[in-house]
C-alpha cells in the first residue's frame, strides 16, 4: 500500500508516498481490538504492541475497539518490530496498491 497519512508517533518512519508491503489480519466488519499490549481480531490476538520502537523511541499503540468500517483494513508486517497498523491504525482501501496471494 502507499501511505498518505501523517506518522502519529511522528518518528518519521512513514513519508507520504512511500510504499510498504503488509499483510491484511483484520478486514471490514470485523471486530477489532488494539490495546496497549496487544491486538485482537474477533477475539483471536494476531500480534502484540510494544511501547517502543527497535531503536529504542516510545512509541504509541493506535487504541481501537470496534468494527473496521466498510472499505478498511488493518495491516501487519511479517515480523515483530514491523511498524504496522498496531501503530498508525486502520488504512482505508483506497491507499492499498494491490494483492499478493501466496497458496501452499
Amino acid at each position: 500500500f502507499t501511505w498518505n497519512g501523517v506518522d502519529p508517533n511522528g518518528l518519521e518512519k512513514l513519508k507520504r508516498g512511500m510504499s510498504l508491503l503488509k499483510r491484511a489480519v483484520c478486514m471490514p466488519g470485523q471486530h477489532l481490538k488494539v490495546s496497549a499490549t496487544k491486538a485482537d481480531c474477533d477475539g483471536k490476538t494476531v500480534g502484540d504492541v510494544r511501547n517502543k520502537a527497535i531503536d529504542g523511541r516510545p512509541i504509541k499503540s493506535a487504541l481501537y475497539d470496534g468494527v473496521i468500517p466498510a472499505r478498511h483494513v488493518f495491516l501487519m508486517g511479517y515480523h515483530r518490530h514491523s511498524y504496522d497498523s498496531r501503530y498508525f491504525g486502520i488504512v482505508p482501501f483506497e491507499w492499498v496498491q494491490g494483492v499478493i496471494r501466496v497458496y501452499i
